[in-house]
Parts: structure tokens; C-alpha cells; sequence
């Protein structure tokens, strides 16, 4: 078990991060606007493929729209972008007194990522299911029992995007730039997730293989669990894969950590 001692910096930085996010309350306002606006388009158009007999998924009509809702509450979620901050620190050498503080420098990036996924998400979503329940046919978990588990599925889905966001900023360690790392994850990310079609429209096969990817996890699990189609026995293996894959991303970015701070070169000294 971490002491309280050793663990006080990085919920004082978790503490300090998520405040900062706090601040950015139009932004979010906003956000939530046009998420509604696009939630409302992508409705329409799921509308008319289901009623024109297209339907190939296992989701009837209103599950498909609960789903989209909550696909735009949690677009948060996503790993889309290196921390802005930790890319300054990198191209302007500074990040050489991050090394020297005496603290865990994976942990205390993981710590900024975590608030930068959580707190936009809570902000947006909440008011955003509130309106599509109360206006837009938005139905709420069939049981208390699906309620709890897709909260869990949230927060867990919060530490797995933020292990995804943190390897990416440490990518910056090594590529300096970070333009093709924040390419190539969000658009894998976005199809892989469910964020742009709902998996359970896909293929089968395809289904099958982005089942034990970790993607999956940040959108289509909690989204699965809260409708309905993911019961308590499936929950705790995806809650399992979840995890485990936090872990495994966790460890391989701490691996690269303790590489770069042995080669690191920078530039004008």
C-alpha cells in the first residue's frame, strides 16, 4: 500500500489539475451545445437506416439513440490530443526540471491527463443526459443495478484514457513533435471505440476484433452496460479487460520513461 506521504503530491497535482479544468465553464457549456446539436443529426440519421429496415445490430431503435446520447456525453473520454503544457515542456527543454523534481514523473503526468479526461466529461455530460432525457427520448437505465455498473465502466474507461494520453504526451520524448502520434491514435480510437458507428453494427468478425482491444472499453462497454446489453456476469470480464489493460499501458509507459531519461539530448545544451 502507498503511504499517504508518498502519495500527497500527486492528489495535491490532481487536486490543483481538476480545478483548473473547473474554470473552463463556458467552454464546456458550448461543448455540450454542439454535442447536442450533432447528437441530434446523428439521430436522425440512424433513424431513418433502422426504419428503413437496415437494422443488422442487436439494438432496436431506442437503444440505438440512448446509445448515440451517450456516446456524445462521454466524447470527452477520447485520447485525441497531446497535453498542450507537457508539449511546451518538451520543445522548450524545460522538461528537464520535471525530471529533476523529486517526484515520479509518469505518475504525476498520469495525474494531469486523469483531470483532463474527467472533469470536461462530468461537466458535459451531465447536463447533456439530463436535456436528452427529459426532450429527446433518451431512456435511463433499466435498472439501478446497470446504473452502477456503467458509472463503474466510466471511471474505469477515465484511467484507461488517461494511461492512452499519457503514452502519448511520453511519445513526445521521443518524436519531439507529437503531429503523428495525435493522428494516428484518434483516428484508430474514434472507429475502434464505437464513437462513430455503434460496434454492435459492424461485422461480426470485425466485432470480434475489436473486443480484446483496448478502445472498445472507453465508449461501447460503459455505453453496452448502461442499455442494457452487457448483464453483471459479462461486466466483470470487460471490467477485468479494462485493467488489465490500464496496467499493461501503464508499465510500457513507465518502461519509456526510464528509457528517455537516460538519452535525452537537449537541444542548445
Amino acid at each position: 500500500m502507498i503511504p499517504v506521504s508518498a502519495a500527497r503530491p500527486y492528489l495535491t497535482l490532481l487536486v490543483a489539475r481538476c480545478r483548473q479544468e473547473t474554470q473552463y465553464r463556458a467552454a464546456a457549456l458550448f461543448g455540450m451545445a454542439t454535442q447536442l446539436f450533432w447528437g441530434l443529426v446523428r439521430i436522425a440519421i440512424f433513424t431513418a437506416f433502422l426504419k428503413a429496415g437496415a437494422n443488422r445490430s442487436s439494438m432496436n431503435l431506442t437503444q440505438t439513440i440512448t446509445y448515440l446520447w451517450l456516446v456524445q456525453g462521454m466524447i470527452r473520454v477520447m485520447p485525441w490530443s497531446v497535453d498542450a503544457d507537457i508539449r511546451n515542456l518538451v520543445r522548450e527543454g524545460t522538461v528537464v526540471y520535471e525530471l529533476l523534481r523529486p517526484i515520479d514523473l509518469y505518475l504525476s503526468w498520469y495525474m494531469r491527463a486523469f483531470a483532463r479526461h474527467a472533469i470536461p466529461t462530468v461537466m458535459r455530460a451531465i447536463p447533456l443526459f439530463v436535456a436528452a432525457v427529459l426532450l429527446f427520448h433518451m431512456q435511463l437505465p433499466l435498472t439501478v443495478a446497470a446504473g452502477a455498473l456503467f458509472a463503474t465502466a466510466v471511471v474505469l474507461a477515465l484511467l484507461l484514457a488517461a494511461a492512452m494520453s499519457t503514452l502519448m504526451s511520453i511519445s513526445l520524448l521521443f518524436t519531439l513533435s507529437g503531429d503523428g502520434i495525435q493522428r494516428i491514435v484518434p483516428a484508430i480510437a474514434n472507429f475502434a471505440s464505437g464513437l462513430l458507428i455503434p460496434l454492435s453494427f459492424l461485422p461480426t468478425t470485425l466485432q470480434h476484433i475489436l473486443r480484446v482491444l483496448p478502445f472498445r472499453d472507453l465508449i461501447d462497454t460503459p455505453a453496452r452496460l448502461y442499455i442494457g446489453q452487457i448483464g453483471a456476469p459479462e461486466a466483470a470480464a470487460a471490467f477485468a479487460q479494462t485493467v488489465l489493460w490500464t496496467a499493461a499501458l501503464a508499465l510500457f509507459g513507465r518502461f519509456l520513461v526510464l528509457r528517455a531519461s537516460k538519452r535525452m539530448v537537449v537541444h542548445g545544451g
